[in-house]
């Protein structure tokens, strides 16, 4: 009787519910409805495994004192050896062996045959190389012709003696057919990064010593470089399109008889005719000469470096391989490089874009801080970018652009960018839309790559915070490397598919496969237990300069950093500046907790060479990296008296410290 109650009362009760139920009833259950399900229907897989994201890096199972454990690609285990090459298959070799590593003659001869498959077949047509000059005018070059030039001016150095050849040229294929003629013919290609000022030039080119000069037709002082540098022998103009009809062989300086003056396009006249436009036969005995540029250093100034083929080809080989399968480069892809070949991550990027038959677009505007808008305009809808290398100076202005064009982009912009964050909020980037504020010039761009300088001030970083938007208002995936003068081509690279914001942190992603890397620092913060100790950058490997088989190590200028729990590299926003008084021998810095004035010993510090800025150069960084109060008190002790800032200064030379505000 009981049970025939209940059920009694529970028809009653389903009788009054749908005895009430209306319009509105139906309109809530179906909101509710397509709030649970159409997530299971139209939501995406992540475009990679977040274990994958988890375990970026391995750590060695042992560390010595004072340092942090070894940490190495995922890719390359401990026992193996460390990627050095771009493992080249010869006609006729067996497919079982794993191939030459190859030099810079190999990536000019596989970019005029085209890439190979493992047999030797062919995998794709040549890669081309395209001059992009403004939005008006494009040349889009024949290899062949690339090639007899490589011949002619590499022949025509080697037949004059020609050793040591100073480069100063903006992006342009004289520079590359420049660098690969001396891998050809035998000489040391000397990179100088260019300006349109022959003032900011000539201190560069005095600074080192060569025999030759390529440089732009009226971009360098003759009278400044030649009266300093005595063993100059001979010039090579490179002359625009619209200037070639002058006569650059008058020179008003009077050293025409001094020295032997000529133009490029006037010797690729004269000597093309018994010259070849084939790639020079394959010679495995010899060793292309090394590359040297002139980098910039943390004291403001510029150091030669000395790049061998094997350092410049494991940067390759490791670039390559940090690029994922579904994202390596192809025929299809278009790399438009916005900073200059002098710098080896820009080069190495230019010989994978060659030795993968893709498309490079060369553009005389390229270096830190320009305009990316400028510099990504093209004259034909088929030449839009799919890859864009840019430097963190240029993406943090290109951010702000950005920005304001999102502001008045509309209803339509600020809808894609909501759906494009649902997404990147699920792990993927598949299917996301382009915002309809994003210029036409990236309507195809597919990843940005940026370069970030170890030895770049810290308010100058990109952060994790500046990314996670920038992916949403560009609609593109974006990896950021930390690179070194020490280091042909990346140091680390952020993974293309890591989508995380970790806020306002600097992350550079793991270590690439052709180095290996560790911290150096206090013992108590290399033993942490959670490896999250503060130390220098250390690195070895193929791509180092160096002893490549002593494995020598060498320590990045710079830069300090930890390790991240998912294996990351962190960049630390800690100031080891320090202010000094020339007259008392009193140092203050500032560090991320507590400012300091310590007693230093001066003599040891001219002794072991520290690097001395004036304090009104530096204080505009570290500003913004104090707080309010501590920025008043610090400033009323450096204002008014001689103060200089030196970096690094080692412990030796730190007589007394204590701390004095917090």
């Amino acid at each position: 009787m009981a049970e025939q109650n209940v059920i009694a009362q529970l028809d009653n009760a389903i009788g009054d519910f749908f005895s009430q139920w209306n319009w509105a009833s139906t309109a809530i259950v179906g909101f509710i409805l397509i709030v649970l399900i159409y997530p299971i229907f139209a939501g995406k897989e992540p475009d990679t495994h977040p274990f994958l994201l988890a375990r970026q890096s391995q750590a060695s199972p042992i560390r010595q004192q004072g340092e942090s454990a070894v940490y190495r690609s995922v890719e390359i285990p401990y026992g193996y050896p460390l990627r050095s090459g771009l493992a080249i298959k010869d006609a006729g070799a067996s497919k079982w062996t794993s191939g030459r590593d190859g030099d810079l003659r190999d990536v000019w001869r596989q970019a005029v045959t085209g890439p190979k498959k493992e047999d030797g077949s062919s995998a794709g047509p040549p890669a081309k190389i395209i001059t992009v000059l403004g939005s008006e005018k494009i040349i889009e070059h024949d290899l062949k012709d690339l090639t007899l030039d490589i011949n002619v001016i590499g022949k025509y150095i080697k037949d004059v003696g020609g050793r040591k050849v100073a480069i100063c040229l903006s992006n342009s294929t004289e520079l590359l057919c420049a660098i690969f003629a001396g891998s050809f013919y035998n000489f040391s290609p000397i990179l100088i990064p260019f300006s349109q000022t022959p003032s900011e030039t000539t201190p560069l080119l005095t600074a080192v010593d060569f025999d030759t000069l390529i440089a732009e037709a009226g971009s360098v002082s003759l009278e400044g470089v030649l009266s300093k540098n005595k063993s100059v022998r001979r010039i090579i103009w490179v002359a625009k399109a619209g200037n070639k009809h002058l006569d650059w062989k008058d020179d008003p300086h009077g050293v025409a008889g001094k020295i032997d003056i000529t133009t490029w396009h006037d010797i690729v006249e004269e000597k093309k005719a018994g010259a070849s436009n084939e790639v020079p036969p394959l010679d495995k005995e010899n060793e292309p000469l090394p590359i040297y540029c002139l980098s910039p250093t943390t004291a403001g100034k510029h150091e030669l470096v000395e790049y061998t083929s094997k350092n410049l080809i494991a940067g390759t080989a490791a670039l390559q391989a940090s690029l994922l399968r579904a994202h390596k480069l192809n025929e299809s892809d278009s790399v438009l490089p916005t900073t200059s070949l002098t710098s080896t991550y820009t080069l190495v990027w230019a010989f994978l874009t060659l030795f993968s038959g893709s498309t490079l677009l060369l553009n005389s505007v390229a270096g830190p801080g320009i305009n990316l808008m400028a510099a990504a305009k093209s004259a034909r809808e088929k030449l839009k970018p799919t890859i864009i290398i840019a430097h963190a100076d240029t993406i943090q202005r290109f951010s702000g652009q950005l920005g304001e064009l999102f502001a008045s982009g509309g209803v339509g912009a600020k809808y894609t960018s909501w759906s494009n964050a649902r997404l990147i909020q699920q792990g993927t980037m598949t299917g996301a839309d382009k915002p309809n504020h994003v210029p036409a010039a990236f309507s195809e761009l597919k990843s940005l790559y940026i370069d970030q300088p170890a030895n770049a001030p810290p308010s100058s970083r990109i952060n994790s915070s500046t990314l996670a938007p920038l992916r949403l208002l560009l609609g593109a995936r974006i990896s950021l490397a930390l690179t070194a003068s020490q280091v042909a081509g990346p140091v680390t690279q952020s993974n293309i598919l890591d989508y995380r914001d970790k806020g306002d942190v600097c992350c550079v992603g793991p270590v690439v496969g052709s180095l290996e890397m560790n911290l150096v620092g206090e013992e108590s913060d290399m033993g942490k237990a959670d490896g999250g100790g503060v130390g220098n950058v250390v690195v070895r490997g193929p791509a180092a300069v160096g002893n490549v088989e002593k494995k020598e190590k060498v320590m990045l200028q710079g830069v300090r950093a930890k390790v991240d729990g998912d294996g990351t590299i962190v960049l630390v926003r800690q100031w080891h500046s320090y202010v000094t008084d020339d007259e008392t021998g009193e140092t203050m810095y500032r560090n991320p907790e507590s400012i300091k004035i310590a007693v230093v010993d001066a003599s040891k510090l001219d002794a072991m060479g520290c690097f001395y800025f004036s304090t009104e150069q530096m204080w505009d960084m570290i500003d913004p990296q104090m707080d309010d109060d501590d920025d008043d008190e610090v400033w009323d002790h450096v204002k008014d008296e001689d103060w200089f800032v030196v970096r690094h200064i080692p412990e030796s030379c730190i007589v007394q410290d204590f701390t004095i505000g917090v």
